[in-house]
């Protein structure tokens, strides 16, 4: 069994219902890749599990730090040891909500939520979202903080290269 990854494979995919023949797709297949026709799982999806997933993770850091963890040197740029203060940690409820808002933006282009936005805003939704990522890229990549850049910079890139895969892709 070849267990070939990102093999992209000339198989027409599923768009909106309809049997989009013009799409090809990046799959994650269990066999050989290369010639297999059935994906396993396309890497959009894989990609927005992914996504998914992480901003879990990070949300349930965030729940953390508003719950008084003391944390504070891992966020908004390591300026606060322990506790945050209470206006950064109204700040962890924000960010807790968009990253909510974000996942279940995301599950409901995997069909677990029903859609809520037209496929023109789907769309808009999906690229607004990759420029956050890529903001929460720079930002943690140029933070002062080494604790905070060494944890959340690969997870900020994790999520804008998973959101760029979503957004050319749903």
């Amino acid at each position: 069994m070849n267990f070939s990854i990102l093999a992209q494979l000339p198989v027409s995919m599923q768009v909106r219902g309809e049997k989009n023949p013009n799409i090809h797709c990046f799959c994650l297949a269990g066999q050989n890749a290369l010639t297999s026709k059935n994906c396993s799982m396309e890497i959009f999806e894989f990609s927005a599990w992914l996504n998914v997933s992480v901003l879990t993770l990070v949300t349930a850091f965030q729940v953390a730090l508003i719950s008084g963890a003391p944390l504070g040197e891992y966020a908004f740029g390591g300026q606060n040891k322990g506790v945050l203060p209470r206006n950064l940690r109204i700040g962890s409820v924000i960010t807790s909500f968009l990253y909510l808002g974000i996942a279940g933006h995301y599950l409901a282009q995997l069909g677990v939520f029903p859609k809520l936005l037209s496929p023109e805003l789907n769309q808009a939704a999906n690229w607004v979202i990759v420029g956050l990522n890529g903001l929460a890229l720079i930002m943690n990549t140029i933070t002062p903080s080494k604790k905070e850049r060494m944890i959340w910079a690969p997870v900020a890139l994790v999520l804008v290269s998973t959101s760029i895969v979503i957004a050319l892709n749903f």
